[in-house]
């Protein structure tokens, strides 16, 4: 479905699955923290398993009720990926011992079928180049990262601080019900009862 080369047109421009707008609430511009993620495993948007931006929502949402700020190591740390060799969606594996987010769901169905084309033409350029450099691949790569998860020694001051915040809750957070606070009218209360049996 996906061409894996670069078109040789004026515009550019991706893919992007239907339900990552209707299913995980995804808003473009994309955030520096998202477009950060998909440059460090070199995948284009439509390359990560949905499962994958679940993951990444639920991990941005939580990080702003916190008052964290997001950033690919400190999410990554929480995560492995095992690209085979043809060209696939690649996955998010959850580190056994650190079990954080539970899965959006267990079989993501039906999501190839439908998907926008996102245009970038020049007025919005500047949310998605650094200069001419795109600020993650356009189209399916043939070469997604794979990792053990992001090193903790790697990472700043203010990284290491993310991750001993967030070391205070318990495993499989419910990332549906995190992701349900977008739409919700009272998202601090309803954010405070998913964590109200998973605080110190």
């Amino acid at each position: 479905m996906f061409a894996m080369a670069v078109k040789a047109t004026n515009t550019n421009f991706f893919y992007f699955y239907e339900c990552l707008f209707t299913d995980l609430h995804i808003r473009f511009p994309l955030s520096e923290f998202q477009m950060g993620v998909l440059r460090f495993l070199n995948v284009a948007p439509t390359q990560l398993h949905p499962n994958g931006w679940a993951y990444m929502q639920a991990f941005s949402i939580l990080c702003k009720y916190l008052s964290l700020t997001p950033s690919p190591k400190t999410f990554l740390y929480y995560y492995s990926s095992r690209p085979g060799k043809k060209p696939s969606w690649l996955s998010l594996i959850s580190k056994t011992k650190i079990c954080f987010l539970s899965p959006f769901t267990s079989s993501y169905k039906n999501f190839k079928g439908g998907f926008f084309k996102i245009l970038i033409e020049e007025t919005g350029r500047k949310y998605f180049f650094d200069g001419d450099i795109p600020k993650f691949p356009f189209y399916w790569t043939r070469a997604p990262v794979k990792f053990n998860s992001c090193s903790y020694y790697s990472m700043t001051i203010e990284e290491k601080h993310v991750i001993a915040v967030l070391s205070h809750f318990s495993h499989k957070i419910p990332t549906r019900a995190l992701l349900r606070l977008y739409v919700s009218h009272k998202p601090q209360k309803d954010f405070m009862g998913i964590f109200s049996d998973s605080l110190f």
